[in-house]
């Protein structure tokens, strides 16, 4: 191995280090100490009951929306299917706002009907999983959202597994990283996965070394066209994130790792 492959690698160790810990970490909050004071119970329970109180207006006005809306007309009759779908991921704190640019999105491509219900199932249950991860977050920017929640989306639905989804996320709310540069980042990882197969751990640094490089977001594809090439030549997932992540966390560009993976 050549001192760059070296160090290319050691940089790819190093941010797999930096990912792993949110694996070993268990999901649930530590519970409550037995003496927590009754009065901010009272208060927490009143907390809750006001956002039960919001989220279930944001359900009704995500109704009045679909059936009001100009660009919805062709999916009224799926309307009561649609709602069903829907309302129990904004009960769970996905904003009804990326529900509608999922819509609005499959409007404008044509999606007849019945693939729009299956397909705001499928992202039901992702973006609940998603937006239990962001709770709290303040992250991301409620501009950058509906894009997030799409693009994360697309990545789960493509088999970016959840716990990579989970060390992705920790690491972006914890840099408050850019939410695009985030969300094409998985998705990039989820292509890279479905060529190669990768273990969670793999993945995850892929998206951070992705949305921290210099690499223009218009660039990412072209590690999903390498990771295809490493396919065909049956290179080890584990040698090509070690090559890319590495070149990528070296501030290299993606030729540097493709003479790493094709030397």
């Amino acid at each position: 191995m050549t001192p760059k492959c070296r160090t290319y690698a050691a940089l790819a160790l190093a941010l797999l280090v930096l990912v792993t810990p949110v694996f070993a970490k268990p999901g649930d909050k530590d519970p409550p100490g037995k003496g927590e004071d009754h009065d901010q119970g009272k208060a927490l329970g009143h907390e809750k009951n006001d956002e039960r109180t919001a989220r279930e207006e944001k359900v009704r006005g995500f109704e009045r929306w679909l059936t009001g809306a100009a660009e919805t007309k062709a999916y009224r009759v799926v309307a009561r299917e649609i709602n069903a779908a829907v309302a129990g991921a904004i009960m769970a704190g996905v904003p009804s706002s990326v529900f509608e640019a999922r819509i609005l999105e499959a409007a404008a491509r044509g999606t007849p009907p019945d693939r729009l219900v299956s397909a705001l199932e499928t992202d039901a249950g992702n973006w609940t999983y998603l937006a239990g991860l962001l709770d709290g977050a303040g992250w991301p920017p409620s501009k950058a959202t509906p894009g997030f929640y799409l693009a994360a989306g697309t990545a789960m639905r493509n088999g970016l597994q959840p716990m990579a989804v989970k060390a992705a996320v920790a690491w972006a709310v914890s840099t408050s990283t850019d939410a695009d540069r985030a969300g094409s980042a998985m998705v990039t990882a989820s292509a890279v996965a479905s060529a190669l197969g990768m273990t969670d751990e793999l993945a995850a640094s892929l998206v951070v070394a992705l949305a921290s490089s210099r690499m223009p977001v218009s660039g990412f594809q072209s590690v999903a066209g390498l990771a295809s090439r490493a396919a065909a030549a049956g290179i080890p997932a584990v040698d090509f994130c070690a090559a890319v992540v590495g070149a990528l966390s070296a501030g290299a560009d993606l030729d540097a790792a493709a003479a790493m993976i094709f030397p």
